[in-house]
This record gives C-alpha cells, sequence and structure tokens, in this order.
C-alpha cells in the first residue's frame, strides 16, 4: 500500500525584495520610525497571510492585498498616517462595528491608475499637506487602538469605491499594496 504523504503548512519566510517594499510604504505612509507590513506579513515579520487548511486555502488577513502601519514592529507604537496628494476622500465614516472607514481615490497612485486607497482604524485629524504628502491623522484609531496592536490597516482598490463593500464583493478588486514599490534593482 503506497504511503499517502500530507501537504505540510509551511509559514513562508520574508524576502528582502519584500522587507525592501515594507520598508518604502512605510515611507510613503507613515512618519518617522514607521513600521509597515504588507505581502502576507505584520509589521513585526510574523505571517498572517494565506495559509493551505484543511479545506484548501485560507484566506489571511493580510494576505498580499492588505498592509498594517504601525509606529513599532511590535505595534505597541503610534505613528502619523499620510497618504500622497493627488486622491481625493470619497468616504468617511464608521461600519456598524465602531472601526474608521476612510477611501481615497486616485487616478494614479505609483503608477496604479483608477484606485482606491482603503485606510481603516484610523484616528483622523483634519488633512494638512507635509511636504507631498498629506497628513490625514494617526495610528490606533477604533479597532486599531489595542495596547499591542497599535495599526491602521489598509486595501487597495480597483475603481471609484464611496462605500467600502463587504469582503465577498470587494476581493475581486484587490490590488496587492506591493504593487506600489519601485522595482527591487
Amino acid at each position: 500500500m503506497p504511503i499517502q504523504i500530507e501537504p505540510q503548512n509551511t509559514i513562508p519566510k520574508k524576502t528582502e525584495a519584500q522587507q525592501r517594499c515594507d520598508d518604502w510604504l512605510a515611507q510613503q505612509f507613515g512618519g518617522p520610525g514607521a513600521k509597515a507590513g504588507a505581502n502576507g506579513f505584520t509589521p513585526g515579520g510574523d505571517y498572517r497571510g494565506d495559509t493551505i487548511g484543511d479545506n484548501g486555502q485560507v484566506r489571511g488577513h493580510l494576505s498580499n492585498y492588505a498592509m498594517h502601519l504601525s509606529g513599532s514592529a511590535d505595534q505597541t507604537q503610534d505613528t502619523d498616517a499620510f497618504i500622497p496628494r493627488g486622491g481625493s476622500r470619497t468616504l468617511s465614516t464608521t461600519d456598524p462595528a465602531g472601526n474608521t472607514v476612510d477611501l481615497f481615490y486616485y487616478r494614479n497612485l505609483f503608477g496604479q491608475r483608477n484606485v482606491t486607497l482603503a485606510v481603516l482604524h484610523l484616528d483622523r485629524a483634519p488633512i494638512t499637506q507635509v511636504g507631498n504628502r498629506l497628513r490625514i491623522g494617526r495610528t490606533g484609531g477604533p479597532g486599531g487602538d489595542g495596547p499591542t496592536d497599535r495599526h491602521i490597516h489598509s486595501e487597495l482598490l480597483r475603481r471609484r469605491w464611496s462605500t467600502f463593500p463587504k469582503p465577498a464583493k470587494r476581493i475581486p478588486h484587490h490590488i496587492p499594496l506591493n504593487r506600489l514599490c519601485p522595482p527591487s534593482r
């Protein structure tokens, strides 16, 4: 009788290219010392992306379409939150769970055309220009305000959105945030 080998669900390790991308995202969207985690990883490097479960693939919280931004790798510190200039706010609300949800539409965001940047858990502040960016608040707003999980959660969606769709509706519109990063050298 042949031996059946079960697939092993190994935890991926962050690559140097992924770290460079996360560092670049932190510089674009956070204040001094900010840490970003995209590509399926938290700012501290813990994997929270897709896994293979008993019934096939399980979508992870950060997969490759979302980013957490924090003031420290362990997500215990806050940082200012920024967006690039050139976008327009299409939504600023609080969802039924109490999380802040802000949407910003861009005709062109670092080469991605006709996209909406969704920012959740923002501790909002009046929008102010700082260099070529706009300060929109700080990390640690409702939903991202735990003592060891202070962050904002961002997603990038195809087309212009003025409401934040439920996951089943927005999943087909996700664009990996790592597409914003410059090509690796």
